[in-house]
């Protein structure tokens, strides 16, 4: 919303400033105090400054100083008293109001009222306001010409959001749109927009429940959008004309959070208003049209020219009848060259918990950049990921992770992430062992008690897996022990590329002595060891440049620190 090579300027002048000598905060200068004061809500503010002294009084009366107001349930006393003695008197200064749990208090209500004499007012967030005073408040601020960015919460008596919407697209210069609701809210149809009705509005999130005909009557008022997100995009409730009188030439960026429509009735949506569409987000499930990764690639191909992102992300619950189709299908029709070119990336997500069933999350998607071939001419193979984020192994859920064993064996993922929080040792085992492709490993908070105590039968897990692996890319996080590591040495003999997140208490000159020299058999191939976390500093760079000159077996490594991080590179033969 702001002119960004102003606020450069302006960031430019306060970094100058603050190059300059200062030794305490009353020699700041008043350009840091502004800047400060925006980040405190204006009431407190006023309550902490007000009186101080001096300099601060003129601080708080000064024509520079804007304020960010937030209005919440407090004692009608104290209420009272801020809008009386500060929200009125400095209406002129204040650039953002949030209303929360203004629901159901006339008080409040009769005491403060937005009007056309905020006059730099820019962001307004309504949250848990009743409807009646919702409409009351939009109609106030169609007076309101810097009102550029407008949130609302709706509660659970709102009824419809047929007069809300009408009312939000007569805003002069809104620019951003944020409608939140938890339940499915009536919502009559709108007409479609004329010449007369068109908003300013450029970034709109509908984050309710919204049927794809309402969506099409709201773009049509929205000529200038860019930016759509909706949370959950439900099917046509009666027939209606795809057609607007407007061209969206602006759409670039879509997002659809749960897209239950036909998957016919999408191509056409996109056919109708996504040919500039650069960025695209959709996720689903039960459909299984959706799935037709041909179909998409048709799609993009002739409808969306100017796409550089493409997210896609379908979900299936876990149970005794699952079906891995859903996988067979992204991995055997994404092998084209529109797909390879585009550096498509295949992802399984596997999410076990106590309190539901297990679901996959599998999603295919491309970046912006494109894919080079490699040295022979054939393309390069496509990222295949397993991630898991949850495993929580009460007896049900090892029923569930039982039942996804034949899919593990069967899928070849090259890429293993366990973003859990926690993660068995005898589990993180039979993941390696079941998937024979893997090339890398993400893991973290390897217990180090199970470690330690690891059963006979694990044991016979972990050396068919460390035989049989072929994982030259590790990445450990949260490292606090130098065992962590040393199992992961032991499971993985191939590594070749070692990253490790060291964090507070590893001495890191032994840590490098124990991965470089004590473990020098155990991965011969290792050709990388990076280092990082807020124990890695520059300034030990030095120090480690004299170990290798010292030692004769780091004789073949070079040591840099880029980027927070510290670089062991062994030198090529």
């Amino acid at each position: 919303m702001v002119d960004s090579q102003s606020l450069y300027k302006e960031t430019k002048k306060l970094r100058t400033i603050l190059n300059k000598s200062i030794t305490c905060i009353e020699n700041l200068p008043n350009e840091i105090f502004y800047e400060i004061f925006t980040y405190l809500e204006g009431c407190k503010l006023y309550e902490a400054f007000t009186n101080l002294n001096i300099r601060f009084q003129r601080l708080l009366t000064s024509s520079y100083l804007s304020l960010n107001i937030q209005i919440s349930s407090s004692l009608e006393s104290i209420l009272e008293h801020r809008f009386k003695h500060i929200i009125i008197p400095n209406k002129h200064k204040i650039v953002s109001i949030s209303l929360i749990n203004y629901s159901g208090n006339d008080q409040m209500f009769t005491l403060f009222t937005i009007d056309s004499s905020f006059t730099q007012l820019e962001s307004l967030v309504l949250k848990n306001v009743d409807e009646n005073k919702i409409i009351t408040i939009l109609l106030n601020l169609i007076s309101l010409f810097r009102l550029f960015s407008l949130t609302i919460y709706l509660n659970d008596n709102c009824q419809d959001l047929s007069n809300i919407y009408k009312l939000i697209f007569r805003l002069p210069v809104l620019k951003s749109i944020r409608l939140l609701s938890k339940k499915f809210l009536k919502f009559t149809r709108i007409p479609i927009a004329s010449n007369e009705q068109y908003s300013s509005i450029e970034y709109m999130n509908i984050n309710h429940r919204c049927t794809l005909n309402n969506l099409i009557c709201l773009l049509s008022y929205t000529p200038r959008l860019s930016h759509l997100t909706c949370e959950e995009l439900f099917g046509l409730l009666h027939n209606i004309s795809i057609e607007i009188p407007i061209k969206l030439s602006n759409l670039t960026h879509i997002s659809i959070g749960f897209c239950k429509i036909q998957f016919q009735d999408l191509e056409i949506f996109i056919q109708k208003f996504c040919t500039q569409i650069k960025v695209l987000r959709i996720m689903t499930s039960n459909y299984f049209a959706y799935l037709d990764v041909n179909r998409w690639e048709r799609l993009i191909q002739d409808n969306m020219p100017h796409i550089d992102q493409f997210y896609f992300q379908y979900y299936q619950f876990i149970d005794d009848s699952i079906l891995y189709a859903p996988y067979q299908w992204l991995i055997n029709q994404s092998t084209s060259s529109f797909w390879i070119n585009r550096r498509c990336l295949i992802e399984c997500h596997l999410d076990i918990d106590s309190w539901y069933h297990g679901q996959f999350i599998y999603s295919l998607r491309f970046s912006k950049n494109k894919i080079s071939t490699s040295n022979d001419g054939k393309h390069t193979a496509k990222f295949i990921q397993l991630t898991v984020s949850r495993l929580d192994f009460t007896q049900y859920c090892l029923i569930i992770a039982e039942n996804t064993r034949a899919f593990l064996l069967t899928a070849e993922f090259t890429h293993l992430n366990i973003s859990s929080k926690w993660v068995p040792i005898s589990t993180l085992i039979k993941l390696v062992w079941y998937l024979p492709n893997l090339h890398s490993l993400r893991v973290s908070n390897l217990t180090l008690l199970e470690i330690k105590t690891i059963s006979i039968d694990d044991i016979k897990n972990f050396h068919l897996a460390s035989k049989e692996n072929k994982i030259i890319e590790v990445h450990l996080a949260q490292m606090i022990e130098f065992q962590q590591a040393q199992f992961l040495i032991n499971l993985c003999p191939c590594i070749e590329y070692f990253t490790i997140e060291c964090l507070r208490g590893v001495n890191l000159e032994m840590f490098v002595r124990f991965i470089l020299m004590e473990n020098y058999t155990n991965i011969p191939n290792l050709c990388m060891l990076c280092l990082y976390g807020s124990i890695c500093k520059v300034e030990i760079i030095e120090n480690f440049k004299i170990m290798i000159n010292r030692e004769q077996q780091l004789h073949d490594y070079t040591v840099k620190f880029i980027s927070d991080k510290i670089y062991f590179e062994r030198k090529k033969q």
